[in-house]
C-alpha cells in the first residue's frame, strides 16, 4: 500500500522527469532556450528551463510565470529544475527570488532542483545563494 505522501513524491518527481524529457528532446541546437511545464495534481506544476537563458528568455519566463492559468495550475506547488541551464547572468536568480517570494507569500511551496553550475553562477552574481532550498539531484553510477 502507497501512502498519499508517497504517490504525491511519485507524482512529482514523473512531472519532472516529464519536463526535462521534454527540454531534452526539443529539436533545437544545444543552446537555444527552451521552457517546459507540467502539471502533476490539483495546483501542482513543474516547469524546467534549458539552454542560453538571456534576457529575453527571463522576460519570457516572467511573462509564462504571470499569466493567470499557469499561476492556477501551480497554485500549491512550482518545481523548478535548471539542470539543463547552460548559461544564464544574474537576471535569472532575481526573477525566480521575487517568484519565489511573490509565491509563498500566496501560500505556494516552490522548490528549485537540478540547478546547473551556471544557475549557480547566477545567484552568487545576484548574490541571492541564501533566498533558495536547493534540491540537488543523487548521481548513481552503474556498477562496475
Amino acid at each position: 500500500m502507497t501512502s498519499a505522501w508517497g504517490r504525491e513524491q511519485r507524482r512529482r518527481l514523473e512531472a519532472t522527469l516529464g519536463v526535462l524529457a521534454e527540454v531534452a528532446s526539443a529539436p533545437a541546437r544545444e543552446d537555444e532556450p527552451v521552457i517546459a511545464i507540467r502539471s502533476f495534481g490539483p495546483g501542482r506544476l513543474a516547469l524546467a528551463v534549458a539552454g542560453t537563458v538571456d534576457g529575453g528568455v527571463v522576460d519570457r519566463l516572467r511573462a509564462l510565470l504571470d499569466e493567470r492559468l499557469v499561476r492556477q495550475l501551480s497554485a500549491r506547488e512550482l518545481v523548478i529544475d535548471l539542470s539543463e541551464v547552460r548559461t544564464c547572468g544574474p537576471g535569472l536568480a532575481r526573477l525566480l527570488d521575487r517568484v519565489r517570494s511573490r509565491r509563498i507569500a500566496e501560500g505556494c511551496r516552490v522548490e528549485l532542483r537540478n540547478p546547473s553550475e551556471a544557475f549557480g553562477t547566477g545567484l552568487e552574481k545576484a548574490t541571492l545563494t541564501e533566498a533558495f532550498t536547493v534540491y540537488e539531484a543523487v548521481h548513481r553510477h552503474a556498477p562496475g
